[in-house]
């Protein structure tokens, strides 16, 4: 069987601010979401997972400018551990 068809799910989430404030590491947030993005890469190309971004641009990529509300982030949990029964993951990774 090839990795790519185990049904791995990851869910990748950079979160840089907490109620409008920036984290006190501003100044590494740069890094952290680059880190951020080259973990969910890898996990794509090298470990077969099926990646899903928090906070995602329109071009797949992590965008921390953008604010995750706790009803996006409840969202993207429940569909990564409570999948559609056609398409069950064997591997979730959050």
């Amino acid at each position: 069987m090839s990795i790519n068809h185990l049904n791995r799910d990851a869910l990748v989430v950079g979160i840089c601010q907490y109620n409008g404030s920036p984290l006190p590491m501003s100044e590494k947030l740069d890094t952290l979401v680059q880190q951020a993005e080259q973990f969910a890469q890898l996990l794509e190309t090298q470990g077969g997972f099926k990646v899903t971004r928090l906070p995602c641009a329109t071009d797949l990529t992590l965008d921390l400018k953008k604010r995750v509300t706790l009803p996006d982030l409840e969202k993207a949990i429940t569909e990564l551990l409570y999948p559609p029964k056609e398409s069950p993951t064997q591997t979730a990774l959050l």
